[in-house]
């Protein structure tokens, strides 16, 4: 297990209260079945977007790397995600308030 997270400007400014509860992505682990229950939740959340979320907000989703057929690269989105000024990590479990 890789213990290796790829910073950037955005996450540098993170406090450190919540720094702690980064964890590396680790993307090769993730099983078939971790896979296959992605692809069935995106499956209902696009359904349910569809009818109810402005068309843009798909279009959005796509273009950030995230899509229905596999759990995305949080490195990959990151690319994608810093020309908004955004970014994204993976946490263990929920971070408390």
């Amino acid at each position: 297990m890789s213990l290796h997270i790829e910073s950037n400007p955005l996450l540098d400014r993170l406090p450190p209260r919540l720094k702690q509860f980064i964890k590396p992505q680790n993307y090769d682990e993730y099983t078939l079945i971790n896979q296959a229950v992605w692809r069935y939740v995106m499956r209902k959340n696009i359904a349910s977007l569809s009818k109810v979320a402005h068309h843009s907000y798909l279009k959005g989703l796509e273009k950030t790397g995230i899509s229905i057929n596999k759990i995305p690269s949080m490195y990959g989105m990151n690319r994608i995600l810093k020309e908004i000024g955004w970014a994204a990590v993976a946490v263990d479990g929920f971070i408390p308030p």
